[in-house]
C-alpha cells in the first residue's frame, strides 16, 4: 500500500487497439486472449465514450493513458456500438501484464509509452507520410512543401476564378453589343418604311391633283 510498492507495480492494460477516427475513438482491433476479449461485449468497432466515468473527448493520448494502469486492478469501459441501433454500453475489465494498449495508424503501430511522450506525435510522424487521405485530418502535420503546394493551388484557383469572371464579362458585353445593333437595326428599318410610305403617299397625292 506503500507509495514505493504502487510505484513498483506492473503496468498493465486490457489489449485493445484504438485509432482516432470521424466518430470519435474507436476500437479497430482486440487481441486474443486479452481481458478485453474475454466474454465478447467489447467488439471491434466500438467508440470508446469513456474510462472509469472519465470522458475519452476524441482524444486518443488520453484514452490510452486512461486504459493503462497497475495490474490486476479493474478499469470501467462505457462504448458505443456501431450499426443502425447503436447503444452505449458499461463494462468492467480487469487490467493484465501481458495486454497493452497501443494506438494504431494505416501503417503500423506505437506503443502507448511512445505515443504519451512523442511530443506532438513526433515519433509517429516518421510513419505517416503527411499526404496519406487515410490519416485524420488532426493528426496531420503540415510541412513546407505542403504548405507551398497549397498556396499554389490557391493562387491556380484564384487566376481561374478571374479568368472566368473576365470570360463571363466579355461575354455579357458582346451580347448587349449585339442586342443594340439588332435593336438600331430594327429602327432604322422602321424608318425606311415610314419614309417609303410617304413618298408613295405624296406620289398618289401629286396624281390625283393632276
Amino acid at each position: 500500500g506503500t507509495l514505493a510498492g504502487m510505484m513498483e507495480q506492473e503496468v498493465g492494460g486490457i489489449g485493445v487497439k484504438v485509432s482516432l477516427e470521424h466518430n470519435g475513438v474507436q476500437i479497430v482491433g482486440i487481441d486474443k486472449g486479452s481481458p478485453a476479449a474475454v466474454g465478447g461485449v467489447i467488439e471491434k468497432g466500438n467508440v470508446l465514450v469513456a474510462v472509469d466515468d472519465r470522458e475519452v473527448m476524441g482524444d486518443v493520448s488520453r484514452a490510452l493513458g486512461l486504459l493503462r494502469g497497475p495490474v490486476g486492478t479493474p478499469t470501467v469501459l462505457t462504448v458505443l456500438s456501431g450499426g443502425p441501433n447503436p447503444k452505449h454500453t458499461r463494462v468492467s475489465i480487469v487490467r493484465s501484464t501481458a495486454s497493452d494498449s497501443c494506438f494504431v495508424t494505416k501503417f503500423g503501430s506505437a506503443s502507448p509509452q511512445a505515443f504519451a511522450t512523442a511530443e506532438g506525435d513526433g515519433a509517429l510522424r516518421k510513419e505517416r507520410p503527411v499526404s496519406d487521405p487515410n490519416t485524420p485530418r488532426s493528426l496531420n502535420f503540415p510541412d513546407a512543401a505542403q504548405e507551398e503546394e497549397e498556396r499554389k493551388r490557391k493562387e491556380e484557383e484564384e487566376r481561374e476564378s478571374a479568368r472566368l469572371a473576365a470570360e463571363f464579362a466579355a461575354a455579357e458585353r458582346k451580347q448587349k453589343e449585339e442586342n443594340q445593333r439588332k435593336e438600331r437595326e430594327k429602327f432604322e428599318k422602321a424608318e425606311r418604311e415610314r419614309k417609303e410610305r410617304e413618298r408613295k403617299a405624296k406620289e398618289e397625292k401629286e396624281r390625283k391633283e393632276k
